[in-house]
């Protein structure tokens, strides 16, 4: 059942918005009622993570395979950095629905950002930037900070892809390599 629940869920707030459709919906769509739709999540926040969690999981799954397949460290950031990039842009439709969708807290709640297993799964570019620093191909500085701009970068090239995608933007791979020359750029 909870799973029916999820995918009913991720099917809803895809075609009708996260913010049109209420718990009651999804219970009637899942083939429950409210009160057990309320046994297996306590708020369509928390349902919503647990959609989200769907699209995490393949993705971190797709940047450690291209991690592992890279030799040097340059080329390991180029490849996890391409894997990120290339899985939203294969799935507009998630990516609409993790970063077009306010994340919210009730009592007691973290915010999904500060999860450790969201940070921990991010912080995997902040350490690929160190080993890169490391080897004299990226500037010393603080990894921590330059994997949240690579994040917002990799991120930004994703929204407008996929939100502008009436303008004719230059491939997203070759986005993303002039965005990695730059930051390449400041060796040590």
């Amino acid at each position: 059942m909870r799973e029916r629940i999820v995918a009913t869920a991720r099917g809803l707030f895809a075609a009708e918005g996260f913010q049109s459709v209420s718990m009651r919906k999804v219970a009637a769509e899942a083939g429950c009622s409210p009160m057990a739709l309320y046994g297996y999540f306590r708020n369509k926040n928390e349902l919503l993570r647990h959609v989200w969690e769907q699209f995490f999981d393949p993705l971190f799954a797709s940047v450690a395979e291209a991690a592992a397949t890279a030799a040097t460290p340059q080329q390991r950031l180029r490849a996890m950095c391409q894997a990120y990039l290339a899985y939203w842009l294969a799935h507009p439709d998630q990516y609409r629905l993790v970063y077009l969708n306010d994340d919210r807290v009730e009592d007691g709640e973290v915010f999904y950002a500060h999860l450790p297993e969201t940070t921990n799964r991010h912080a995997v570019f902040s350490e690929a930037i160190a080993a890169c620093q490391a080897a004299g191909e990226i500037a010393p500085g603080d990894k921590t900070a330059k994997g949240e701009a690579l994040l917002c970068m990799m991120i930004g090239v994703a929204h407008n892809l996929i939100t502008v995608s009436e303008h004719r933007w230059s491939p997203g791979p070759q986005l993303l390599d002039v965005m990695l020359d730059g930051l390449f750029a400041q060796r040590a």
